[in-house]
């Protein structure tokens, strides 16, 4: 046999890891094993067609098998069928491996709608969940509140409190109002979520893109970020004026002024954290009061 014969003869022979004498059944992985006869190195070309038909089914099972294995059922087996069409005839067919690249984009396709609908329902879920809780605790601490408020042994205490609590000048802190603000936070960002557009490519799906950090994590650090926002927001500390009515400085006040700049602020969580960094470095390096 010439180096060229050799050259163009399959040096392997490929699999799926199911079944395999000896070896341990690995579903979904590619089993790539010395053709009977051969003899020698495997060829360069071939190592190299070996490695991305390897690492095509390791992105397979990234984004499909664990929780879309019908896709990925239906993946891997054409991805078997290229692979053996490239190794199985007895002739190395690298031209078979030409199949890939509109393969590709078959998978990134299917892998951006499934991973942006299953990442969607676990974020309504959590938003709900959120929204939920935060209204329960804010309405039971506002409760609890008000108990001690109206049960309070030093009664002209209280009174002075509230009339510092409700100097304008000052402002004053609505734990009730917070929670409508946070609550309704929480579905301004399930709706900039939902407007967005994801566009994956192959090869950022071995690793999780940077939006689809964890729900509950996202709904953390956002509401951190918010809550930050809606204390300064009380305290007079920054204050936002949309048109002739409306202001921030009115949250303590209003519900529905809580639930509209909250929802605001839910649907601009992008902007968020560089504006709270921006305020704070305002209010900590100043004695004036910032306006926007």
């Amino acid at each position: 046999m010439t180096n060229t014969d050799k050259e163009k003869s399959s040096a392997l022979r490929v699999l799926e890891a199911v079944d395999i004498q000896g070896k341990p059944d690995m579903k979904g992985h590619l089993y790539f094993f010395i053709a009977q006869g051969y003899k020698g190195e495997t060829p360069v070309d071939q190592r190299k067609a070996r490695l991305e038909l390897e690492h095509f089914a390791s992105i397979l099972r990234i984004a499909f098998q664990k929780h879309y294995p019908d896709h990925f059922n239906e993946f891997f087996n054409r991805l078997l069928s290229i692979a053996q069409s490239t190794f199985d005839t007895g002739r190395f067919r690298q031209d078979a491996l030409d199949e890939l690249s509109q393969f590709r984009d078959e998978v990134v396709q299917a892998a951006g709608s499934a991973i942006k609908a299953r990442y969607t329902r676990q974020l309504v879920l959590w938003v709900i969940i959120a929204s939920v809780t935060i209204l329960a605790a804010s309405t039971t601490l506002h409760l609890v509140d008000k108990y001690f408020v109206m049960n309070s042994i030093d009664y002209n205490s209280v009174v002075e409190a509230e009339k510092r609590s409700l100097n304008k000048d000052q402002g004053y802190f609505s734990i009730l109002h917070t929670g409508f603000l946070l609550s309704a936070a929480m579905w301004g960002l399930l709706f900039a979520w939902m407007g967005r557009n994801i566009e994956p490519t192959f090869k950022t799906l071995q690793t999780p893109n940077a939006d689809l950090i964890q729900p509950w994590v996202r709904l953390l650090f956002y509401g951190i970020a918010i809550l930050v926002l809606a204390l300064l927001f009380q305290k007079r500390l920054v204050s936002i004026s949309f048109g002739m009515a409306v202001s921030t400085s009115n949250i303590s006040e209003d519900p529905a002024t809580a639930v509209m700049i909250g929802l605001l602020l839910g649907i601009a969580e992008r902007a968020l954290p560089n504006e709270v960094e921006r305020w704070s470095r305002k209010i900590l390096h100043s004695e004036q009061v910032p306006k926007v």
